[in-house]
């Protein structure tokens, strides 16, 4: 008995001073099992939107009104001019210039207007007679195999027009305005140089009318 006190009293002291990293810590609740405590109202950052890059459309695939209006605009490059020039001189003198300016709407189409002044002396007959004639003229054609084009050319000339009296055989002159509407085929090529062509007016008149059918023309364009 003498010997147990002391060596109870050991046993106490050491449990007394029994560090504390050996002491058992609290034990913390799970967090499911943890009381729920209000979170601060704090916003998540948005996502920054994704720029895609533009991309090209693809063969085929329908224009926009941008894109297509910017084709319809004026091409200067597509502009044409020429025309054609006759000189002849003599008892009979013809001095002809017939400039023209078109324009290729189409890989096919071209239309212009083109202009035409006359000098006319014709020394065979007494008196002298002696004329200019002036006036223009609107065109189309439509290439329809290679430059191969059916034409039309509708022609306002101011001329001189012969007046007959039937009864008297005299004669007048007065100016008027003589139309002419021309159909028929040219040789237009679009790259430009030498163009033909024959022509038919189907308002011809005998007695108002300048040149006789066909017409057959040469010149140049470019």
């Amino acid at each position: 008995m003498r010997f147990l006190l002391p060596l109870l009293f050991v046993t106490l002291a050491l449990e007394a001073q029994t560090p504390s990293r050996f002491e058992k810590k609290p034990s913390v609740p799970d967090s499911a099992d943890a009381p729920s405590t209000p979170s601060a109202n704090v916003e998540e950052p948005k996502p920054k939107p994704v720029v895609e890059p533009a991309q090209k459309p693809e063969p085929g695939v329908q224009k926009t009104p941008s894109e297509s209006n910017s084709r319809s605009r004026f091409d200067p490059t597509r502009m044409t001019y020429g025309g054609w020039l006759s000189l002849q001189f003599g008892s009979y003198t013809a001095v002809a210039l017939s400039p023209r300016v078109g324009y290729w709407f189409t890989d096919r189409l071209n239309a212009g207007v083109g202009f035409t002044y006359f000098y006319l002396k014709d020394q065979r007959v007494r008196p002298t007679y002696e004329q200019s004639v002036y006036g223009f003229s609107p065109f189309a054609s439509y290439n329809i195999i290679g430059p191969i084009a059916i034409s039309a050319e509708y022609e306002m000339l101011n001329t001189d027009v012969l007046i007959v009296n039937p009864v008297s055989y005299e004669y007048t002159v007065q100016r008027e305005w003589v139309p002419g509407l021309y159909l028929g085929l040219s040789y237009m090529p679009q790259e430009g140089g030498a163009f033909f062509q024959i022509l038919y007016n189907v308002l011809y008149n005998s007695q108002r009318s300048l040149f006789a059918n066909p017409v057959i023309r040469f010149g140049a364009s470019f």
